[in-house]
């Protein structure tokens, strides 16, 4: 399975998404990407990135919100406070285990129950002032599906 950089370059994506860029940032992840892990995003955008916000977007890649089985990618640029983003957004889930991902501030990863049976998988990153959180379905290669995810994301965005 590739992973970060060599993903990104795999797949000829851009590898500068720069924060405080709202939906732009959204660009950090692609379908493609899910694609490779092997999750299974919708073959089109279903939802537009719902922020406004320049320091903030929230990126979809399937009909179906997390708590369905949908795939879901949210960024932040914490700016002055990221450890308290990184607060905000484990408020929502379940309790976190560390996940150990190289190189960063802060990563942790959470599972957290759904509708209709469905576990959602989130590994929240933190490095420097970037945040982020990719949530899937959880799987026996749920972990391993968001370490890739989060490298790509560690490659693309400049900050």
């Amino acid at each position: 399975m590739l992973t970060g950089l060599a993903l990104a370059m795999a797949l000829g994506a851009d590898p500068t998404v720069a924060l405080g860029t709202g939906p732009k940032m959204c660009a950090a992840l692609t379908a493609a990407d899910f694609t490779a892990v092997g999750l299974s995003p919708d073959p089109a955008p279903p939802r537009p990135p719902n922020s406004d916000d320049k320091t903030s977007a929230y990126c979809t890649y399937t009909k179906a919100f997390p708590v369905a089985g949908g795939l879901e990618f949210d960024i932040f640029d914490g700016e002055a406070d990221p450890v308290g983003v990184v607060r905000t957004i484990l408020a929502e889930g379940g309790k976190p285990t560390r996940a150990e991902l190289a190189g960063v501030d802060e990563s942790l990863l959470a599972l957290s129950p759904g509708q209709k049976g469905v576990t959602m998988a989130s590994l929240v990153v933190r490095h420097r002032r970037l945040v982020f959180a990719i949530t899937i379905p959880s799987t026996p290669n749920a972990k391993e599906q968001l370490v890739s995810l989060a490298k790509v994301v560690l490659s693309r965005v400049t900050h």
